[in-house]
């Protein structure tokens, strides 16, 4: 699935599409509400959710904190940033402002002197070229982008190379990371220094994290390694986190963006590419065979299925991974208090969530794109679900309150679903009957 390319016709959808925080809660709390207790059903959550010359790099501390106030004129954004050229169309003129963002921060990264800053721009541009370059596709479908796409994938397995070879170096888990989901697209017969990237090196550098551990049984599972998988559960069940990282490419892009307003756009439209490239990267923590009814007959098994879901539950940074978790806590049968705890944070969030899309202007002003960076920043810094805490928090409200706001705005949201959906229904259907009715009549 390729990062989708993203337009400003509607600003209400690029905003969505902006902050993901927002999307993925959505999915959490559909899906809990339909009662799915598989992590299979959870798997469905990472389908596609979104898709030189600048001035220096700046630091975070350029970047306003989630709590701090932000400036909001009320002037549209569109106002400072670049005019279009003549006969520029708006997706042209929006396609421009990001494609410039994208420029400028990649040279940014490339000239960072931390590791982890030049990687993420490694990482971009590996994603970017892969899912944007798909040969099968293009060659098939539109035979004279043949050679252009061709020429991405091999850009796209050089970045990963480069990837490679820096994580080799490097003792950053998220600079390994990075190289191991970068890699594992990457043919065996042309995987080059990527053949040195492997689960195990992960974990060992991050052996406290689930998440490496998860891509350990994965591997072991491949090579039919029962004892494998059984030892890499075994740590997931003993991880003091489950840390996927995602947000933290967002998080080095952001902070190395031009500051200006007239850059503004672009950055905003780069970042939601970038949080596109990194959730089709994700990978579901695949439980669907270890604990399955058979095994969990089995006491000592259950056990670490246990300790893997109050793992993915309790210290999960993703609102993917504590899905998954509470889709296995209901297959344990965790008591109804416990898991209503985990719910009430949901409806608190999505209450939150609300609140700040509805004080949106429209078109958004710059002052609005700044906090949606300001957030993005922060959920690469502190992980999603604690981001979402924190802005649960800094209201000021008991949770219960919120909480019970968030049902009833979601029980809205779901009528309101349902009407349209039935006067779509209904649409289909008198169109239907009309075509049928011009046939009979031989129109």
């Amino acid at each position: 699935m390729a990062g989708r390319r993203l337009s400003s016709n509607d600003v209400s959808v690029v905003i969505a599409l902006a902050i993901v925080v927002l999307v993925l809660l959505l999915i959490f709390i559909v899906e809990r509400r339909a009662g799915r207790a598989d992590e299979s059903d959870a798997s469905a959550a990472v389908g596609p959710r979104v898709e030189a010359g600048a001035s220096a790099a700046s630091p975070l501390a350029a970047v306003p904190s989630g709590d701090a106030p932000v400036a909001s004129p009320s002037a549209s954004c569109a106002a400072v940033t670049v005019q279009p050229v003549p006969g520029e169309t708006e997706d042209g003129l929006a396609a421009r402002q990001r494609d410039e963002a994208v420029q400028a921060i990649l040279a940014a990264l490339d000239a960072h002197p931390e590791p982890r800053a030049r990687a993420a721009g490694l990482y971009f541009r590996a994603a970017r070229d892969r899912l944007e370059g798909r040969v099968g596709d293009i060659c098939k479908e539109r035979p004279d982008e043949c050679a252009a796409s061709e020429q991405r994938q091999r850009d796209a397995r050089g970045s990963a190379e480069a990837l490679a070879r820096l994580a080799v170096d490097s003792a950053d888990p998220q600079v390994y990371a990075w190289a191991y989901r970068s890699c594992a697209a990457v043919a065996r017969e042309t995987a080059g220094s990527c053949q040195l990237i492997n689960a195990l090196q992960w974990a060992r550098l991050d052996p406290g994290n689930a998440e490496p551990w998860f891509a350990v049984a994965r591997e072991a599972r491949s090579r039919r390694d029962g004892a494998g998988v059984d030892d890499a559960m075994f740590h997931v069940a003993a991880a003091s986190v489950h840390d996927a990282g995602w947000g933290r490419l967002v998080e080095e892009m952001v902070k190395a963006a031009s500051q200006e307003d007239r850059m503004l756009v672009g950055t905003w439209l780069a970042s939601a590419d970038a949080m596109s490239y990194e959730t089709l990267d994700l990978a579901v923590p695949d439980l669907s065979r270890y604990c399955d009814s058979r095994a969990l007959a089995n006491a000592n098994r259950r056990d670490t299925c246990d300790k893997i879901a109050t793992v993915l539950v309790d210290r999960s940074t993703t609102l993917l991974g504590r899905s998954v978790g509470v889709g296995l806590a209901k297959r344990l049968d965790w008591p109804p208090a416990r898991l209503a705890a985990v719910d009430e944070e949901s409806d608190a969030t999505w209450a939150v969530e609300s609140r700040e899309a509805r004080r949106r202007t429209e078109p958004p002003s710059c002052g609005d794109i700044r906090s949606d960076l300001a957030r993005l920043v922060e959920v690469g810094r502190l992980g999603e679900v604690e981001a979402l805490r924190r802005r649960v928090a800094r209201t000021g409200e008991p949770i219960a309150a919120l909480a019970d706001e968030g049902r009833r705005l979601a029980r809205r949201a779901e009528v309101a679903g349902a009407a349209r959906e039935a006067a779509s229904a209904a649409s289909t259907v008198m169109s239907a009957d009309a075509t049928s009715s011009a046939v009979a009549h031989g129109r």
